[in-house]
């Protein structure tokens, strides 16, 4: 099924096809829809599209479901190769959402949130908000992410994955925090490009960190925090080295500009050890805390921001 001109305009859909493809200038309600085996299926609406309530499974084809200039919200399980979502004034995640390999979610003028149940991106999760993003479920697997806020709220996301690669993350809202969080246990998040906020909290939980020092840096701005973290309270935390716990060199921390940089919490109950001499160059403060476990500081600390 093929009606791909934008002047379209149908009401409600009953479709059953092969590759469905069906474009709509305003509003597009599809109340049942049937396709193909491995075949793409491409909805979208001018404004609000409405999802049937049975699941939608492409395969190994791609996935295109599509508001314009309306709200999202999943109805039941969607799964493909490639996914895009999109809800230009909100996307609402209550079911689960499968790509294989690629996904992004599009709110240009609204929020994303999750509400319910398992995102899962075997490749790269690339999100687009407004208003913030919300992807906090504990059983998501997100191998790989960045995304973008531009005016209000939050960025957060939760994924279980063995390696976890960051790409360009940034929230322009004044004061937008971002949180990531890998659950996997011994599981490492790799800081590959740059995290920017605009003098908001930057909070990174992960049994093992790696910030490529020559693309990746998190930065906070002159007013906002940095906390880096294990998820798993009893893992230790080694600084100023590398090895196979929570490690993270002197050369790791160079690449943080922040007001506050703290490491561990109050829910940390695993050893902190500053085993080598670091320099922080782009960091105010340097807070280190510990809920239950030891300190030890044998290396030098030292804060040279002007």
């Amino acid at each position: 099924i093929t009606a791909n001109d934008a002047t379209n305009n149908f009401t409600s859909l009953n479709l059953s096809g092969g590759a469905v493809i069906v474009r709509d200038v305003d509003a597009l309600t599809v109340s049942s829809l049937t396709s193909g085996a491995n075949k793409t299926v491409t909805l979208v609406a001018g404004t609000t599209l409405t999802l049937p309530a049975s699941a939608i499974n492409t395969g190994t084809a791609d996935l295109e479901l599509r508001s314009q200039a309306g709200t999202l919200a999943t109805t039941a399980a969607l799964t493909g190769f490639n996914v895009m979502l999109e809800g230009n004034t909100g996307l609402t995640l209550a079911h689960n959402v499968t790509a294989s390999n690629n996904a992004s979610l599009l709110s240009a003028a609204g929020a994303i949130n999750q509400t319910a149940n398992t995102l899962v991106v075997g490749g790269l999760l690339e999100t687009t908000s407004k208003a913030g993003t919300s992807l906090a479920q504990t059983t998501n697997q997100i191998n790989s992410y960045a995304g973008t806020n531009s005016t209000s709220g939050n960025i957060t996301v939760v994924t279980n994955d063995a390696s976890f690669d960051v790409g360009v993350v940034t929230n322009s809202a004044a004061a937008g925090a971002i949180s990531l969080t890998n659950r996997t246990v011994a599981g490492v998040t790799n800081i590959n490009n740059v995290i920017t906020a605009n003098n908001g909290a930057v909070s990174i939980a992960t049994d093992d960190v790696f910030i490529d020092t020559t693309t990746g840096s998190i930065v906070a701005g002159a007013t906002g925090s940095v906390l880096l973290d294990t998820f798993t309270a009893t893992r230790a935390i080694n600084v100023g080295t590398t090895g196979t716990n929570f490690d993270v060199s002197a050369a790791e921390l160079a690449k943080v500009n922040a007001q506050t940089l703290q490491i561990a919490s109050a829910a940390h109950s695993g050893s902190v050890d500053v085993l080598e001499d670091v320099t922080l160059t782009d960091v105010n403060r340097l807070a280190i805390v510990n809920g239950a476990g030891s300190v030890t500081v044998d290396g030098h600390i030292n804060l040279t921001q002007a």
